[in-house]
């Protein structure tokens, strides 16, 4: 993720939209705050029945050379990708050329189980396939792969479960839906999606990605630390159905309208993609309600881009979003569209942080725990400032905004303190969890440094995992001192403290290898976890 460095994008940031008689003047005042601040960069559309009923798109698609964001600007899509896949599989089911209940190992003979698996069970993630975009696949995203090699690939990854023994989302699902259509229609993936979907719908800025090019309307993707920089793209190669799709909100929209409608398949076959009983996914669409309202949809990710798209049948609205670059929760701005277009009240963003004395910050400051997530949530204090940090990641500041309550606004974090039960509010994205706080004893024991030769540390060198960890920890040496950087991270330096043990104060974490077992066992915040180092 070291790419492009731009040191300010003031100058290139957009503002395009369209509303009917100024009715969602608030909305407008929602986004331009968010220009304002350079937050968020992408497009959001919403419409009722045929019409597009409100419109907006903002900040840059290509800040190197200057292009901005515009409703027909292109995004990748990722895995909202996965809903026009089983939208072609329905119609193949339809045209009588495959069957629901049709065993996989025709296409496939080498895959576990594939006399066992079928169409049906890759279209609700009950195959049992592991996925094969884990925890080493940015490793080689952005490399070309062969099909068979993609295959060989998810095969190498062996089964979670026995077919249809369990529910475990994964991409290769729908990586091996897409080569069965390729195979069945005869076909690219690209030219069955634009024969049966876009085509027939006019979408014209719907089709499946290659290289971005910016020159056609197409956006890169951002992330920010100090400044924006440009992520590595995923190779196109790998995605195929599964997350390789790119368009527009408005296009996306309308394929949504379609489908439910009965436009694209029939009634009937849109009825078998909805989850059955109590099954939260279907055929690539899942219920997403917004208080009473009840919608069907899908999400997406694929680089820094994330999407999400959601039709309301009864009321005819459907609602989407892609953003390309977010220093400000992507779930909020959803949130502000839906309530404006249902008539809900919602508050716009504020920056006004508030003063806290050094006593009412040390209240707050511990570690919480929850059952329902397999890391704790550690608060301290520096320099006037509270800092929290999950298990096996940097630390991050927070701002106050009053009445107990937090938020780190890039990344769409509320916090709010319950002081008198000693617990802690965590949302996230629309995910939320009561944390419990444990207090933890300071260490006051004194910290002797040890110095090591270079061969000495080279021992230790390596990347690190762990079943109990969703990131990989790589130890390099620099200068004669380790390094550590959990994926994604920044990276933080250790101070030897003899017998294999290694520290970092900062951040709370000590690490003490065991080399001739190629281990390491990883201590932070009063969590344990032992990770081995990867061959």
């Amino acid at each position: 993720m070291k790419s492009l460095i731009i040191t300010s994008i003031l100058i290139l940031t957009s503002f395009i939209g369209f509303s009917q008689n100024n009715t969602y003047a608030k909305l407008d005042s929602f986004f331009n705050i968010l220009q304002e601040k350079e937050l968020f960069f992408g497009s959001v559309a919403v419409t009722k029945g045929k019409d597009v009923i409100y419109a907006n798109a903002l900040g840059a698609a290509d800040l190197e050379n200057n292009k901005l964001n515009n409703t027909e600007t292109e995004f990748r899509i990722g895995s909202i990708s996965k809903t026009f896949t089983a939208t072609l599989i329905m119609k193949a089911v339809e045209l009588d050329k495959l069957k629901l209940d049709d065993n996989i190992e025709h296409y496939f003979p080498n895959i576990q189980n594939a006399s066992s698996i079928t169409i049906r069970q890759l279209l609700n993630h009950r195959s049992g396939i592991s996925n094969f975009t884990d925890r080493n696949y940015h490793t080689w995203h952005t490399k070309p792969i062969t099909q068979a090699a993609l295959v060989d690939t998810i095969i190498g990854k062996g089964i979670d479960f026995e077919p249809d023994a369990d529910f475990a989302y994964s991409n290769s699902n729908y990586v091996l839906l897409s080569m069965i259509l390729e195979k069945t229609f005869k076909k690219s993936y690209e030219k069955i999606l634009d024969k049966y979907i876009a085509s027939p719908l006019n979408l014209q800025n719907t089709h499946y990605g290659a290289a971005i090019n910016t020159a056609n309307n197409e956006a890169k993707s951002y992330y920010r630390k100090d400044d924006w920089k440009e992520h590595p793209q995923d190779d196109m190669s790998i995605p195929l159905g599964a997350g390789g799709i790119i368009s527009t909100p408005i296009d996306l929209c309308l394929f949504a309208r379609a489908l439910m409608n009965g436009q694209l398949i029939s009634a009937k076959s849109v009825a078998q993609m909805k989850p059955v009983d109590d099954a939260k996914f279907g055929f690539a669409l899942y219920a997403t309600p917004f208080n009473d309202s009840k919608g069907w949809g899908h999400g997406g990710n694929i680089d820094a881009f994330a999407s999400n798209l959601i039709y309301f049948e009864e009321e005819d609205i459907c609602f989407a979003m892609s953003c390309n670059g977010a220093n400000f929760g992507s779930h909020d701005v959803e949130l502000a569209v839906l309530n404006e277009i249902f008539g809900r009240p919602y508050e716009l963003p504020s920056f006004d942080n508030v003063s806290l004395s050094e006593e009412e910050l040390d209240q707050y400051v511990g570690t919480y725990v929850t059952d329902d997530l397999p890391m704790d949530m550690i608060v301290t204090k520096e320099d006037h400032t509270l800092y929290l940090m999950a298990t096996g990641q940097s630390r991050t500041a927070l701002e106050a905004k009053g009445n107990h309550k937090f938020i780190i606004m890039k990344y769409g974090v509320k916090l709010q303190f319950l002081t008198e039960e000693n617990k802690l509010l965590f949302e996230q994205q629309g995910h939320k969890f009561e944390m419990l706080k444990q207090e933890v004893a300071p260490q006051k024991e004194e910290v002797k440094t040890v110095a090591f030769s270079v061969e000495n540390l080279d021992k230790y060198v390596g990347t690190y995992s762990s079943d109990s960890l969703p990131i990989d920890l790589t130890i390099s040496q620099e200068n004669n001192q380790l390094i550590g950087q959990g994926e994604g991270q920044p990276s933080f330096r250790l101070s030897s403290e003899g017998d294999h043990k290694y520290s970092n104060k900062e951040i709370g974490l000590t690490i003490t290898f065991i080399p001739e077992e190629k281990k390491m066992n990883f201590m932070q915040g009063g969590a344990s976890f032992e990770m081995s180092l990867e061959e």
